[in-house]
Order: C-alpha cells, then sequence, then structure tokens
C-alpha cells in the first residue's frame, strides 16, 4: 500500500493480494483521520458483498469469487465503538459487464486499486440504533 497527500485529498494505492479493507484502516489509524469520504475505482478479487435486512436486523452475505473489475467504491470513514470504521458501498462487473453491488465486507486487490480519500475535520461517530439495528452516524 502507497498513502499519499495530493493537496487536502489523499491517494490510498493498494497493490495485488493485499486486502481493501484492512489498508484502508491501516491507512486511516497512521494518518490520524477520525472522518473522511472515499471514492475508489480498480479490479478486486473473492469479494464479499452484501446487504442489510431491518426486518431480520442482520446482514445477509454474498461471496463473489474469481475476479471482477471495481466499478465504483464510495463511502465514509467514522468511529464505531472507539475504532476508525469504513462504511464502503461498491459495485462490481464481471466478464460480461455484469454487475452487483452492495455493502462491501472484504475483498483483495487483483490488478489496481485506487482510492482517493477526503479527510474531515470533525469526527463522525456511529451509535448503535435499536429500532434498525444498525451502527448509525449521531
Amino acid at each position: 500500500m502507497k498513502v499519499y497527500a495530493q493537496g487536502p485529498v489523499w491517494v490510498v494505492s493498494v497493490e495485488p493480494d493485499e486486502p481493501v479493507l484492512d489498508c484502508l484502516l491501516e491507512a486511516a489509524r497512521q494518518h490520524g483521520w477520525v472522518a473522511a469520504a472515499l471514492w475508489g475505482i480498480g479490479a478486486v478479487r473473492d469479494a464479499m458483498i452484501g446487504y442489510y435486512t431491518v426486518e431480520e436486523k442482520r446482514y445477509v452475505q454474498i461471496r463473489l469469487p474469481g475476479d471482477w473489475e471495481l466499478v465504483a467504491c464510495h463511502g465514509t470513514l467514522s468511529t464505531r465503538e472507539g475504532e476508525p470504521f469504513w462504511h464502503l458501498h461498491v459495485v462490481l462487473s464481471d466478464r460480461e459487464g455484469h454487475t452487483r453491488g452492495g455493502h462491501l465486507f472484504e475483498a483483495r486487490v487483483g490488478g489496481a486499486g485506487e482510492f482517493v480519500v477526503l479527510p474531515l475535520p470533525h469526527p463522525m461517530v456511529r451509535q448503535k440504533d435499536e429500532r434498525t439495528g444498525l451502527y448509525l452516524l449521531g
């Protein structure tokens, strides 16, 4: 992983075989980011995405083995129970251009992972919402 500043934004270049979320968490810790917005593109493999069902108060996870184009990734950095937490959504496409999307749980970079991070000046904190079961920004 390489991290460098470009004016007010940072670039996180995640290298092949590195885990996307672990690298982004490491970058946040190293640079003291407490809140941020993120955009990303690249290629990933062996992804786990999902969606949240409010009725059951749980995430349904979907494993996507193999190689996928990272068409879009966006989300926010906040703190959850005192730790940095990336809330990321992705759109992935397969060889035929068919897309899948959802909440990103895990993925390793395939060819390249390029993420632009805009640190925000004030912390954003997530707290458990009993009604939905989610950790929401408060």
